[in-house]
């Protein structure tokens, strides 16, 4: 084999285990249809059965998300899965669902729809809202700033971002 080819062959095989370890990362599964039965796996509600924002985690290695029935309990459970690092987390993003508030104290409706659901790296948070969850004080995912502060402005709170959430923000909810 002349030097040429072979330094053309050494190079495509150096570039190819480069792409691989760049986009040969597995894709985390996407979000599910929260099942009639489905018990949060942070407090053992049945999420089809709560109002508000859902979450659901991916794990490691796992092949269906974690699936939880509000953003508080998504978030109580990463914290104490401290160890594990998600692969990705959804929340409702209610910048995408048709939502009411209703009732007293007024409630945040729920959508279970797996479109209904995104990546919480993408979202804003509402928190300190007059609007409660499946646990009381909610957190109320948008992936549109402007529908989170039209949010805000109807339901009073503040616009934070999914990094700012703290294992103290979440426990004093």
């Amino acid at each position: 084999m002349d030097r040429t080819r072979r330094e053309f062959l050494y190079g495509s095989v150096v570039a190819g285990v480069a792409v691989t370890g760049c986009l040969g990362r597995e894709t985390a599964p996407g979000p599910v249809a929260a099942a009639g039965d489905t018990q949060c796996a942070q407090c053992g509600m049945v999420a089809a059965d709560q109002p508000g924002p859902a979450g659901q985690t991916v794990y490691g290695g796992d092949d269906e998300p974690t699936e939880f029935c509000s953003a508080v309990c998504t978030y109580r459970h990463r914290f104490r899965q401290a160890e594990t690092d998600p692969r990705v987390t959804y929340l409702t993003d209610y910048s995408t669902v048709d939502y009411e508030v209703s009732g007293s104290p007024p409630v945040v409706s729920a959508h279970l729809d797996p479109a209904a659901f995104a990546d919480a790296n993408d979202l804003s948070l509402v928190v300190d809202a007059e609007v409660e969850g499946a646990m009381g004080p909610a957190l109320v995912p948008f992936s549109a700033t402007d529908d989170a502060e039209a949010f805000v402005n109807s339901h009073g709170g503040e616009v934070i971002d999914t990094g700012d959430v703290t294992r103290t923000l979440v426990s004093n909810l």
